[in-house]
C-alpha cells in the first residue's frame, strides 16, 4: 500500500490468537474498509496473506480516532482477496464473541453510524458537483 497519512481513517490490527514456535505473536495493521454489525473488511499489506488463512481465529483491534473508539474483539478470517491497491489484500472477518462484549457492540455501532453519515455527506457533495 502507498504510504499516505490515514490517521483520520479507522485502522484495524489483527493478531494471531495462537503463538508460533518461538512464542511470539504476529500482528498486521491495515485500514478498515467496510464495517457491519457482524464483520469487517480490512485492506492489509499484500504479504499478510502469507500469514493469514481462512478460518483462522484472530484477535482484532479497531482504532477509530475521529470518534475516539478503541475496540478489542475476536474474529475469524472468512476470506482473503486481492484489493484495488498495489501490494494489498482485502481481508474479510466475522466477529466472534460479541454477545459477551456489549462495549464492543456499542463501539461498532458508533463507527457504523459515523460511516453512514460520511456516506450521506459524500453523496450530497457528488450531487452538488454534478449540478455545477
Amino acid at each position: 500500500m502507498q504510504d499516505k497519512d490515514h490517521s483520520d481513517k479507522p485502522a484495524a490490527t489483527l493478531s494471531d490468537q495462537q503463538t508460533n514456535e518461538r512464542q511470539t505473536r504476529q500482528s498486521w495493521t491495515g485500514l478498515l474498509a467496510d464495517l457491519s454489525c457482524d464483520g469487517a473488511q480490512i485492506i492489509m499489506p499484500g504479504d499478510s496473506e502469507e500469514y493469514l488463512s481462512e478460518q483462522q481465529n484472530v484477535a482484532m483491534r479497531i482504532k477509530a480516532t475521529l470518534i475516539d473508539a478503541d475496540i478489542n474483539l475476536t474474529a475469524q478470517v472468512k476470506d482473503i482477496t486481492s484489493a484495488n491497491f498495489p501490494d494489498a489484500v482485502r481481508v474479510g472477518v466475522q466477529f466472534t464473541g460479541l454477545e459477551s462484549n456489549p462495549d464492543a457492540r456499542d463501539a461498532i455501532r458508533r463507527i457504523y453510524e459515523y460511516g453512514e453519515k460520511l456516506k450521506a455527506v459524500n453523496a450530497e457533495q457528488v450531487k452538488q458537483n454534478a449540478r455545477s
